[in-house]
C-alpha cells in the first residue's frame, strides 16, 4: 500500500510539473482589418470554395476508430464505431441509432455520435471555420510572425474556445496552439501537415504533439 501511494504521489508530482511548465494563458491580439485579412489569406490558400462545393466526404479518426461519411448537401452525417451506426443531422440532432445492425431506441447514443462528430471532423476542416458565425479573430505577434488567433462565442460542443494559427509564408497553417475547456493545460501544441488536395481543397491528414493524431481513409 505504501509502495502504491509513493507511486501516486510521484505521477501527480510528475503532472503537476509538466501543467506548470507547458501551461500558458491565452495570448493577447488585435482585432481588426489585420486580422480579417490574414484570416481570408489562409482560406484562399486553402482553396474555401472548393471545401464549399464538395457534396459528400468520408474519414476515419484514429481516437476511438470513428468513421464518418458526411453529405453536406443533404446535411446529413453517417457515424461508424464498434458495432455501432448513427445517422444523424447535425443542425437539429436528430437521427437514428442501430447497435449490431438493429435499429435501438437510443437518443444518448445519438448523442454521442453528435460530440463525437464535432470534436473529429473539427480535427479534420477547423482552418475552414475560422470565420464562422460567432466567431472572433485577432492577430497575435508569434516568434517574429503574425499568428491568427480565433476564438469561439458560440457553436460546436464547447463554446469559448480559443485556437492560435500558427502559419507559413505562403499562409498554410503548419501548426496549432488551442485553449479548450476539456483540456486542462493550456497552449497545446500540435502539427497541421501532410496535407492532400481533395477535388481542390486542402486538408491536413496528420497532427503531432503530445500524441500523434492521423486521418486516414480521406476520399
Amino acid at each position: 500500500m505504501k509502495k502504491f501511494l509513493i507511486i501516486v504521489l510521484s505521477v501527480a508530482a510528475i503532472l503537476a510539473l509538466i501543467f506548470v511548465i507547458v501551461d500558458e494563458p491565452i495570448p493577447e491580439g488585435q482585432e481588426g482589418p489585420e486580422a480579417e485579412q490574414l484570416a481570408d489569406n489562409i482560406l484562399a490558400t486553402l482553396n474555401k470554395p472548393a471545401w464549399d462545393s464538395l457534396e459528400v466526404i468520408e474519414w476515419t479518426y484514429p481516437i476511438g476508430d470513428h468513421h464518418y461519411m458526411w453529405n453536406k448537401k443533404e446535411g446529413k452525417v453517417e457515424a461508424n464505431w464498434d458495432d455501432k451506426k448513427v445517422v444523424f443531422r447535425p443542425d437539429d440532432g436528430t437521427g437514428e441509432a442501430f447497435v449490431k445492425g438493429e435499429l435501438v431506441d437510443d437518443n444518448d447514443l445519438i448523442k454521442d455520435a453528435i460530440l463525437y462528430f464535432n470534436n473529429d471532423s473539427f480535427w479534420l476542416i477547423a482552418p475552414y471555420k475560422i470565420k464562422d458565425p460567432g466567431t472572433i479573430r485577432k492577430v497575435v505577434e508569434y516568434e517574429d510572425k503574425e499568428a491568427l488567433l480565433v476564438q469561439y462565442t458560440s457553436g460546436g460542443s464547447t463554446p469559448g474556445d480559443s485556437y492560435l494559427w500558427i502559419v507559413d509564408d505562403n499562409y498554410r497553417p503548419t501548426a496549432w496552439k488551442f485553449w479548450a475547456s476539456i483540456v486542462p493545460i493550456g497552449g497545446m501544441h500540435f502539427t497541421w501537415e501532410d496535407w492532400k488536395d481533395i477535388h481542390g481543397a486542402q486538408i491536413s491528414t496528420l497532427h503531432k504533439g503530445l500524441m500523434d493524431i492521423e486521418i486516414t481513409g480521406l476520399k
